[in-house]
């Protein structure tokens, strides 16, 4: 639908920084960007605020939500938990359908960090995510899987690009062939490690944050 392809178009604009962090802009100028009429841009405007990825203000139009590595290290938190039972369910359930999903996700992934497109690894990322969900078969585990995802997806792209990419694009892969082997524990075991390598990254970016936090109200105390 028209409502639903606004909704991705402006999701994968945020997580791209097509859309910058902190940046302000109209419905007006999102209806233009899509390409779209003004009742599916405003649906996807109200889903993507419910996400927590977009703010509306009263008579100053939409504002990007803007980066912070507090926010992310809380996000990783709540993600780990929520899939880990992802993983253990799509294991148990996977399915032909969601297993050749899987396959094309993983090819796609490697064929994006390797040409060096963040755009393409980003909907490669997305297609990984949605192919566990359709393996797991649950769709409130989805729901409450895909902000958290995406969420994590912008962070990765503002604070590292496509650095740091390949003990992640492993991991991902380790976990798609314990899913479409069925292999519960293993699973489990896979998305526990790569949740962990993620949250490293993001605890690393926090501390990098505090230090300069430090630093600055160290010179503004000085400069007195």
């Amino acid at each position: 639908t028209s409502a639903e392809y606004a909704y991705r178009r402006l999701e994968q604009m945020i997580v791209t920084l097509e859309l910058k962090p902190g940046s302000m802009t109209t419905e007006a100028e999102l209806q233009e960007q899509v390409g779209v009429g003004r009742t599916p841009v405003r649906e996807a405007i109200q889903r993507l605020t419910w996400d927590g990825l977009l703010e509306i203000r009263p008579r100053s139009g939409v504002r990007i939500v803007p980066l912070e590595g507090h926010d992310w290290m809380q996000i990783m938190v709540v993600r780990r938990n929520v899939e880990v039972v992802l993983a253990r369910t799509a294991a148990q359930n996977c399915t032909p359908e969601a297993r050749r999903m899987l396959e094309k996700a993983t090819d796609l992934m490697n064929q994006a960090a390797s040409d060096g497109s963040m755009e393409a690894f980003v909907a490669a990322d997305k297609m990984f995510d949605i192919a566990v969900a359709q393996a797991a078969g649950n769709c409130h585990l989805m729901r409450a899987a895909f902000p958290l995802q995406t969420h994590t997806r912008r962070f990765w792209m503002y604070y590292y690009g496509l650095t740091h990419v390949e003990s992640g694009l492993k991991g991902h892969l380790r976990l798609a062939e314990a899913i479409m082997a069925k292999d519960v524990p293993r699973a489990v075991k896979e998305v526990r490690t790569l949740r962990s390598h993620v949250q490293a990254e993001a605890s690393q970016v926090l501390h990098q944050e505090e230090v300069f936090a430090s630093t600055r109200l160290d010179r503004s105390f000085w400069a007195r």
